[in-house]
């Protein structure tokens, strides 16, 4: 990436970084496909308690490796490569030397790689490597270096606390697995267990068992797990706690808190209260609350209007909670307490030089005195910086994709679209241009539906179609997540209905807002959003002229019967509650049932061992629309699954894209 380096004063903060500058200019130039198409190569930085160190999530090849890197040379002084197709999910600091880690593993037939269940264990010189928990600990071998015989254990883990006072313990939940059939899926009548896991041998302590099944637990400031919020028999909410690591287990009263679910946080620092992550009974977004744990009170901390509470800043002495994240439409923090706390200060001051960037402080030492800051924005994939608390500077360490230049990329921006109903939609425009002319669109869909959402911030496909010359529309219709249940139920039952309505509204918006060209619009989407490309051109057939699908749902009566779905204990239950179970109005809003009311182009792709969508869809769609007159381009790779992970294959579906776009709404189709 070129950057300039130069200081910036802002707020009394001096920044000796190396500048990612904001999009001000539109660039023309035409970017190869592997700008777009190739991974982040550094996916998290953390510093050292003791500050010697930065380890290092990064990219090598197909995987993802740890290593780390000596501050004093800034060499690499040791690291963990797992030795089968996995790759370095997470990583935590445990002490001044060593590392935890979790392994994730790329299915091909899954969109995104998932946990195995074991954690291992690295020094910083890449020394004493070993498994220390999980259902292969019971194996020899599994890490590289040691070769030690434990026993296995089949459960989910959580880290509740790292033990500041004992260098070589963690203290974790365990939750028991069951196997059904051919899966392995938590034990929902199972309790929870906490035990301490020594990081060196692997050696486990049992210290308590939760009074409920599957339950969340925290621990206090010194350690101790006092609280456990989890279920009774009857699905009802929980609280329980003790006063100390040895007292009898108490109800907390949640009758008057008025919250459907709940999520632990934090004990405030002075152990009499808990902060917790609450789902408001009236369906509104999450929210933080406090309660007084001896005194049976609750207090509402903050609630965003329109978008959950996502995650918590903490302070970089003590841990506690000084500022809450919300994103109703770009990064939102609302901080609690006075001003006069250092880390708020410093946060603020950190937004105000990186301006129009969102700033997150990742780690910090135990002295507090120096911080790890990432910066990202809709045109910076994202940076590094170590900050020095003491003397306000901050130096440039990685960027994540390095070869990405911001001042050729294109701002994102929020709008709020009214839909018919009159529901508001957080939305986000992407112009290739500042013209102020309509310029062919692309309304790209999200997956899911239901629970992911669209955000503010760098996506590497938007960017691609932007900078082919094609504004992007993205719409966060009824059903997304993010916005609170009541939103999100909105769109059950209506696929191909009203969710279906929000996009073509927006479509609509865009259209009288003056940024999209009426006679050059496509949709495009994965997943779901495959599905909602093809239903899209279907009801609405003279509004979008292609669409295209990629590894997405065509046949909605197919969900109940192929995919992995339906396999899992709560599938089907989830497909009824979504989908309904009217197989006449399931038909009517399927693409595959409407291909000759399709009068848009069509390209699909998918993946030939995609187990969440099977291919089976996208034949059957294919099919449909050959014997309709309206053969669609088609592209599959036989061992890509749900999504395509091998560089290549990404590379050939965007050059696919860009022709198929070019043909039909870009300059091929105006003669240009």
């Amino acid at each position: 990436m070129r950057r300039y380096i130069k200081q910036w004063i802002v707020s009394g903060v001096v920044l000796s970084i190396g500048l990612s500058i904001s999009s001000s200019v539109f660039s023309t130039e035409r970017l190869p496909y592997e700008y777009f198409a190739k991974d982040t190569d550094y996916h998290n930085v953390q510093i050292s308690p003791d500050g010697r160190f930065f380890g290092i999530r990064f990219r090598q090849e197909d995987k993802v490796v740890l290593v780390f890197i000596r501050r004093k040379d800034m060499k690499m002084s040791g690291g963990a490569s797992p030795l089968s197709d996995g790759s370095v999910n997470s990583f935590t600091w445990v002490n001044d030397e060593r590392v935890v880690y979790e392994i994730s593993r790329r299915d091909s037939y899954l969109d995104a790689p998932v946990g195995n269940g074991n954690l291992y264990a690295v020094d910083s010189d890449g020394s004493k490597h070993d498994i220390i928990f999980g259902f292969e600990a019971g194996l020899t071998g599994q890490a590289g270096s040691r070769l030690n015989r434990k026993t296995s254990t089949f459960a989910a883990y959580e880290i509740i606390s790292t033990m500041p006072e004992d260098k070589r313990r963690i203290l974790i939940a365990e939750y028991p697995f069951q196997q059904v059939g051919r899966l392995w899926s938590l034990d929902s009548r199972a309790l929870t267990k906490v035990t301490r896991l020594n990081i060196y041998s692997g050696k486990k302590n049992k210290q308590d068992v939760l009074p409920l099944p599957t339950a969340s637990a925290l621990a206090d400031a010194n350690g101790k797990v006092r609280v456990a919020i989890g279920r009774d028999k009857e699905s009802d909410l929980l609280v329980k706690w003790k006063p100390d690591e040895g007292a009898e287990w108490q109800d907390f009263a949640m009758d008057e808190v008025g919250i459907n679910s709940a999520i632990p946080v934090s004990f405030t620092q002075d152990n009499e209260s808990i902060f917790i992550s609450g789902q408001p009974q009236d369906g509104g977004p999450r929210a933080l609350y406090k309660l007084n744990l001896s005194s049976n009170n609750h207090t509402l901390i903050y609630q965003n209007e329109v978008s959950n509470v996502e995650t918590f800043m903490r302070d970089i002495h003590d841990d506690s909670i000084v500022a809450l994240y919300a994103e109703p439409d770009l990064p939102h923090y609302q901080y609690l307490g006075e001003n006069d706390n250092q880390t708020v200060r410093l946060h603020k001051s950190l937004r105000a030089a990186f301006h129009g960037q969102d700033v997150r402080i990742t780690s910090h030492t135990d002295d507090g005195k120096e911080v790890i800051v990432y910066v990202y924005s809709s045109v910076n994939p994202g940076e590094y910086y170590l900050f020095n608390v003491e003397t306000n500077k901050a130096e440039f360490l990685f960027a994540r994709s390095s070869w990405v230049d911001s001042r050729q990329l294109h701002p994102q921006q929020p709008v709020m679209i009214t839909a018919r109903d009159g529901l508001q939609m957080p939305s986000y425009i992407t112009l290739p241009n500042d013209t102020g002319q309509p310029v062919p669109m692309v309304v790209m869909v999200h997956g899911g539906p239901h629970g992911p959402r669209d955000w503010w911030g760098y996506d590497r496909e938007v960017q691609f179609l932007a900078n082919r010359g094609y504004a992007v529309l993205q719409v966060n219709y009824r059903g997304s997540g993010g916005f609170g249940p009541d939103y999100q139920a909105k769109g059950h039952g209506e696929w191909g209905g009203k969710m279906q309505d929000d996009l073509t509204d927006a479509t609509l918006w865009a259209i009288e807002a003056g940024h999209a060209d009426a006679r050059k619009i496509c949709i495009y989407g994965g997943s779901y959003g495959g599905y909602a490309a093809l239903m899209g051109a279907a009801k609405e057939p003279d509004l979008y002229q292609c669409a295209i699908g990629y590894v997405g749902v065509y046949d909605l009566a197919t969900m109940f019967e192929k995919g992995d779905i339906p396999e899992q204990r709560s599938g089907k239950g989830y497909l009824r509650k979504v989908l309904g179970t009217d197989e006449a109005k399931m038909n009517a809003h399927s693409p595959t049932h409407l291909a000759d009311k399709i009068k848009a182009k069509v390209f699909l792709a998918h993946g030939g061992n995609d187990q969440r969508v099977p291919v089976v869809h996208a034949r059957k769609m294919r099919e449909a629309l050959e014997q309709a007159g309206n053969p669609p381009e088609w592209l599959l790779f036989e061992r890509e699954g749900h999504g395509f992970f091998d560089l290549d294959h990404r590379i050939e579906l965007y050059k696919r894209m860009e022709s198929f776009l070019d043909k039909h709404i870009g300059n091929a189709a105006s003669g240009g």
